[in-house]
């Protein structure tokens, strides 16, 4: 809280389920998230292989 006001909250959802953003409505929804641990790290995020 700033102020005495919220500024930002998003919904947590229990495993495996995870939030997700739905611009069309405006609203936060459950999806469903990979199961047996966390999601891979996106290729452009990967550090690159050295030799």
């Amino acid at each position: 809280m700033a102020g005495g006001r919220e500024e930002w909250e998003m919904p947590v959802y229990p495993y495996p389920k995870k939030t997700a953003w739905d611009a069309a409505t405006s609203s936060y929804h459950a999806v469903d998230g990979p199961r047996g641990g966390v999601e891979p790290v996106a290729e452009k995020f990967r550090p690159a292989a050295t030799e």
